[in-house]
Order: C-alpha cells, then structure tokens, then sequence
C-alpha cells in the first residue's frame, strides 16, 4: 500500500474507533463554522441600511465568536489529545516513530478540520437567510432578502478555523515531541496523584472573587459601571478558577475528615475519585462555571432590553419633538420664534401639548460637598450635571412663582443633596427651596449623571453664570440654548413630514429630534442586542454542554476500573449508581449554582449599565434573569441526566 495512503486510511480507521470522541466535536466545530459564516455574513450584508447600529452590533458580535472559537476548540482538542495519548504510545512501541505517528495526526486534523468547515459553510449558506429573516422580524426591519453566498464571509470562515486547526495542530506536535513513550502510555492517568492544598491560590481566589463582588456592589454612576464591569468580570473569572482549583480540593479534603460523611459507599467514592484528579476537573468545571454565566448574563440581558425597548425610547425621546435653538441669550425673547414653530406643527399635526424654555447644561466634578470646575467640561469624575433656568422660565414651565433675590435659589437634587450654601464658579448662592421634583421631569431625562437642577432668580444671575462657564472651559464651554418640547397626535407619517419642516425652518442655529424618526432605529438597535445576545447563548450552551459530555466521558473511564473493583469487592449495581448520583450533586452541580451567585452578585451593576442604554426602569430585569435562570437550569438538568447515562453505561 502506498504510504500517504496508509497513513490516511490508519487516520480514518483511528477516527472512526474513536467516534464517540471526534463525532461530537466535529458537530459542534461544524456548528461553530456555521454560526461565525452566518454572524459575519450579516454583518457585511449589503441589504442593511449601511452606518447602521446594527452593522456595528453583529460586527462585534462576528469579534466574540472568533475568539470564543479560538478558545473552546482549543480547548476541545486538548481533551481529545488526552484521550489518544495512550494509543500513540502503542503505536511507538509496535515501532512507529515520531514523524510517523505525526503524520497520522496531520491526516486525522486534516480529515476533522475539512469536513467541519464544508458542513458548517453549507449548513451557514443553507440557514443563513432564515437567520437573518429572524433578525429583521425581530428587528422590525421591513425589506426583502435574497439568497446569497458572501465570498468574503467563506473567506474569513477559512482563514479562521484554518488557523485554529494549524494552533491546535502545532500544539500536539509540540506536546508528542516533548512526550516520553512511557508517559503516552499513561497519559489518561497523570495527575492521579492526590493534589496538595493550595493555600495561597486558594486566599487568592477568594480574594479576587471578593473584590470583584464589591466593585459589582458598590459601583454607583452608571458610567463607571461599564468600565469597572469588564474589571470585575475579568476578577470574578481568575477568582472561580483559583476557587475551582484550589479551593474544590480543601473542600473535599474537608468532606473526607468528616468520618460520618465520607465513610458511606456513595460519598467514599464520589469524593475520593474527584480528590485525585481535582486538577484537571477543576478546570473544566470553572469554565461550565464561566459558560453558565456568560448564558445567564447574555440572554437576560438582551431579553430585558428587547422587552424595555419603548420605556427606553420615551425615555430618550420624552417628547415627540424637541426643537432646540442654540447659543442664546437669557435675556432673549423666544416667543416669535415658538408661535412660527407652533403654527407649522398645526399644519401637519394636532398639538397636544408644548412648553418652551431656556437653560443652560454643563459638567462639574464633585467634592467636599461643592463642585470642582478644575477640569472641562464632560462627565468625568463623579459626574454630575448641572441645569440652571430662571425663575420666570420656570412659571413658564410650571405656573408656580418662585420668589427669588440676588444670588437665592431653588434646587432639585435627585441623587446628591448640596449643602445650603454651595458655589459656581465665582459665585456663592443660598438655597432658598428644596423642590421635591423639578417642574419638568423629562428635562435631560436621557441623562445618565446626578442631576442638579437650579432655578437663579433673574436672567442677569444666568448671564453671568455663562460668561464664567465660558471663561472657565474655553472651547468646552455650553451655551445657553431654547427648548420647545411638543406632544402631537397623528400618524408616524404626518410626523415624520412634520420632522422634516421643522428641520428647514430652525436649519443651522438648532436641531430638531423626532421620536418618529428615531423609532425603527430604535427597535433595530435593540432588537440587534436580542438577536446577538441569543445567537451567543446558543453557542455558549453548545459548548457547556460539549464540556458536559466530555467531562461525564472523560470521569467514566477514569472511574471503570474503580468502580469494577469495588464491585468486586462487593458493591451493588445500585450503589454505582447511588455514587455517580452523589458525585452529580456533589460537584457538577456546583458550577451552575456559582454561576447563578456570580449573577444576582452582578445585578445591581447590570442594572446601572442597563441605564446607559436609556433603561430608566429597569425593573423588567428581575423577572428577565429568574425566567432565564430557570429556563437554562432545566436545560441544564436536561444535559446531566443524558449525560449522566453514558457515563454509568461506561462504568457498568
């Protein structure tokens, strides 16, 4: 027989001896290469509006899977090297060398990688256009959609898992030269040896996980959230594994001193077992920890956007319209331009209600109860926002008179109370009135920093107050701007040829913002996060449950030939499986009740981040998190107890 053939054919023999190992795998790379080609496919699709949130949304979506695949198939190829660790040995004793048994694993990675790229490719073309069909009903997107194959998608699809197969490649190489024959023959057995307390990594774990948790509980500005999130996450993940791995094994030593526990047919085995090969379990278990979370996270999350997508639009959008006339005096007479913008909106419109008003916005940081204009003017720091109108703006706004005098105020703190007497910039003031509630609430609604509303008795006060502002951030300075807020009722269409008036008549001196315009942007927007936070959950249940399987698979072998003596010596059937029932609850269970700890820890945070996204009520999160916790710890249960099967057939 010629050699490469010989090789391919002991490649082909050696893959289908071990199909309960390479079939699973090659789904889930099959299924993987179908997900990216589709996500990418999406997100370079000509058939979405170009510049859209969306595109940006599923190109970052195309990132995490590229490198979650880098991740988890490496991670896969490692378990499956284990297992055939010790075939290879026999192989160098029956007198194959090295660059032989190499060549035999290029034919097999060539044979697994080939045909998991083909199948994910054609199961992505096949499925693509109902994916994206989901997208635009989710999405709300109305056009219609061809069949395509993007080039440039299979393109990447093959660079990608190309590469992942040369890393995965190399890497066993390296592992079979560095390898003595004696120690293939073993491989599946190393690390047997009962591992030691890791004390120090075992404090550091729960040391990171501790501060983790605090910056998860104690963060309190929204935006502080969404950088401190990635930090505590990143924390949290390096603390579960040092937990897993060091901190699983004080446990079970623990479990084992406790004589009444340990000494029961079940518990002695199912702890014993796990003991001496905690460390190579123990990481497996941290990344079903891991996984878990990030499914818990991802899909809660999105549903709770998707389902909270029209309080965040009023939100944003509290008014219809908000026509805004920048850089102008306090002193400056509004009402010709309010009744020519007012008689334009009753020509496409019925108006409901309109209220005008002046005011001025801009950044300070806080501290020692006073606010710090050291720095410019964005919402760095504390963030805190100040919005300053007159008392005869706020009649307008309200009805209600304000008696106010030289440098007295009103002021509605919402977040951090001022003291009585505070300053701005040169200037010292006196609180007057505490208002419960300013007059607007929907002023700067869409505004995630602590608000500080004043009301200064005149326009001249409001003058000087600008001039200061100016001088103090120069070219960061704001300027004091007209509002005309306006509720209407009419069709999405009348309102949108409204928008477009309004447009022309304030042109460069302002803005106009349309709820209409800014709805199906809206709904794109987030119908995107749901479709991408579900397409992720997918493929993070894939691959725990990959994980799962290996992991039951990889515990059967290493269990038989315990269990086959213990049977031996006297150990029913039922007892096996009263102990594989022990070691389930035991330990694999473990992972998915930290995982549901990490996210009621990370609720608080979620939800303040949850705001930059314009969730002002983020109330819907809670029922969003237990129905996804619920709905996933079924499926969960579902997998072990499938799982659980092969495992005790294995062991039997």
């Amino acid at each position: 027989m010629n050699r490469k053939h010989f090789y391919l054919s002991m490649a082909v023999t050696n893959i289908k001896k071990n199909g309960k190992f390479y079939f699973p795998y090659l789904l889930t790379f099959a299924a993987t290469v179908a997900m990216f080609y589709m996500i990418h496919a999406i997100s370079v699709s000509k058939h979405i509006p170009g510049g859209s949130s969306m595109l940006q949304l599923l190109s970052f979506g195309t990132g995490v899977i590229a490198v979650f695949a880098v991740i988890f198939l490496f991670y896969t190829n490692s378990f499956l090297i284990k297992r055939r660790k010790k075939e290879f040995g026999l192989y160098h004793i029956l007198g194959m060398e090295k660059k032989h048994i190499a060549r035999v694993l290029f034919c097999e990675s060539i044979l697994v990688c080939g045909v998991g790229i083909v199948a994910g490719l054609l199961l992505g073309i096949l499925f693509h256009k109902l994916l994206f069909m989901l997208l635009c009903r989710i999405a709300r997107l109305q056009f219609s959609i061809p069949f395509t194959v993007e080039a440039e998608s299979m393109k990447e699809s093959l660079f990608l898992f190309g590469g992942i197969f040369l890393i995965t490649f190399f890497s066993n190489l390296v592992q079979l030269a560095k390898t003595k024959t004696i120690e293939l023959l073993q491989g599946e057995q190393l690390g047997e040896r009962e591992p030691k307390t890791k004390w120090i990594m075992a404090v550091l774990g729960i040391a990171t996980v501790g501060v983790g948790y605090g910056i998860a509980l104690t963060v309190e500005n929204p935006l502080d959230a969404l950088t401190d999130f990635f930090i505590a996450v990143i924390l949290v993940i390096i603390g579960t594994y040092f937990l897993f791995i060091a901190g699983s094994i004080v446990v079970l030593k623990t479990l084992r001193a406790n004589r009444k526990f340990y000494y029961k047919t079940s518990h002695f085995t199912a702890v014993s077992g796990m003991l001496y090969r905690m460390k190579q379990n123990a990481a497996g278990l941290a990344s079903i920890c891991i996984l878990s979370s990030m499914v818990l996270v991802t899909v809660s999350t999105t549903v709770c956007l998707y389902v909270g997508v029209e309080d965040a639009l009023h939100t944003r959008y509290p008014h219809d319209f908000e026509v805004s006339r920048q850089d102008v005096d306090a002193s400056w007479d509004s009402s010709k331009l309010e009744k020519k913008l007012l008689k334009i909106v009753e020509n496409y419109c019925e108006i409901k209600n309109s209220v005008g008003y002046k005011s001025l916005m801009f950044a300070a940081g806080y501290k020692n109860q006073d606010f710090d204009f050291s720095g410019t003017n964005v919402l760095n720091g504390s963030q805190h926002a100040i919005v300053i109108i007159t008392a005869e703006e706020y009649e307008k706004l309200t009805g209600e008179t304000i008696e106010l005098t030289g440098k007295e105020v009103a002021i509605c703190d919402p977040q951090t109370e001022l003291p009585d007497t505070f300053h701005l910039f040169f200037q010292e003031f006196q609180v007057k009135k505490r208002l419960k509630e300013f007059a607007n609430e929907d002023l700067y609604a869409e505004l995630i920093a602590q608000m500080h509303y004043i009301v200064v008795s005149d326009s001249a006060v409001l003058e000087q107050i600008t001039r200061e502002e100016q001088q103090a951030y120069g070219d960061m300075a704001a300027t004091c701007n007209y509002y005309l807020d306006i509720d209407v009722k009419g069709s999405k269409e009348q309102q949108l040829k409204l928008a477009t008036a309004l447009s022309k008549t304030v042109g460069e001196m302002g803005y106009v913002e349309s709820r209409a315009e800014n709805y199906d942007n809206f709904y794109a927007m987030y119908g995107g996060f749901l479709f991408l936070g579900l397409f992720l959950g997918v493929i993070f249940v894939m691959a725990t449950t990959l994980i799962i399987y290996y992991k039951q698979i990889s515990e059967g072998y290493d269990d038989k030939q315990r269990f086959e003596i213990m049977q031996k010596v006297g150990m029913s059937k039922k007892e096996v499986r009263s102990s594989i029932r022990s070691q389930v609850l035991l330990v694999f269970f473990l992972p998915l009740l930290t995982a549901a700890v990490h996210v009621c820890v990370a609720f608080p945070m979620i939800k303040k981040m949850l705001q930059v996204l314009n969730m002002s009520n983020a109330d819907p999160f809670l029922p969003c998190l237990l129905g996804t916790v619920v709905v996933f710890a079924l499926l969960y249960a579902v997998v072990y107890s499938l799982t659980s099967r092969v495992y005790y057939r294995i062991v039997e």
